[in-house]
């Protein structure tokens, strides 16, 4: 498992208002749950997740100023439009440390 560069999980339904980036824990795995895909996350990504969260991924590789950029509102119809307007964005920004575009060989 590279914390840095494998795809992680995000509760995007969950993140329904701005309130809720200021949160400072790791919500609930029943939070994670997906009403694009109908499913929750596993145990072991929600695992990951919290490994991820308390921050040793950015501890281990010093990046600084690190936050999550809600980019734009993208209402779409199914996973694949989502993953291929995802895959723009880290096509084109090369700050951004999630460098696994789905689909990509």
């Amino acid at each position: 498992m590279n914390l840095l560069t494998d795809k992680g999980v995000y509760p995007y339904d969950y993140m329904n208002s701005c309130d809720k980036f200021d949160e400072t824990k790791l919500p609930k795995k029943e939070d994670f749950y997906s009403q694009l895909h109908e499913e929750n996350i596993t145990d072991k990504d929600y695992a990951r997740a919290n490994i991820a969260s308390s921050m040793k991924l950015f501890d281990e590789f010093g990046v600084e100023n690190r936050k999550i950029v809600r980019i734009e509102e993208y209402p779409c119809q199914n996973r694949k439009q989502l993953e291929k307007k995802e895959g723009e964005y880290i096509g084109n920004d090369k700050s951004c440390l999630n460098r696994c575009i789905v689909g990509r060989a």
